[in-house]
């Protein structure tokens, strides 16, 4: 999924000239399975996902505001949200 997203994961070129992804090994791991980005995998990750928040039309970024709780839909079995309860930090409030 983040792939699809566009994080940038570094990419290498195999013995038969084919691109693949470059893995690494962490912690415990006896073989390479760790996609990476360079060595700010973290923040690639974010960045990429705060872009495609941005662009996203059903999406409003919030800021001074801290979410509460979600608002569920309480018609059938559905379990849409609806919206969101939040802290309104600058009005000391609760929208």
């Amino acid at each position: 999924w983040l792939i699809e997203q566009g994080v940038p994961f570094d990419m290498e070129v195999d013995s038969k000239g084919k691109e693949r992804f470059h893995l690494t090994r962490e912690g415990g791991h006896s073989h390479r399975r760790i996609l990476h980005a360079a060595d700010a995998t973290g923040k690639a990750v974010q960045t990429t996902l705060i872009s495609q928040v941005q662009l996203h039309p059903k999406i409003n970024i919030l800021e001074q505001y801290n979410a509460i709780d979600l608002i569920k839909d309480k018609h059938g079995d559905s379990s849409d949200i609806k919206g969101v309860y939040v802290y309104n930090r600058k009005a000391d409030r609760v929208e």
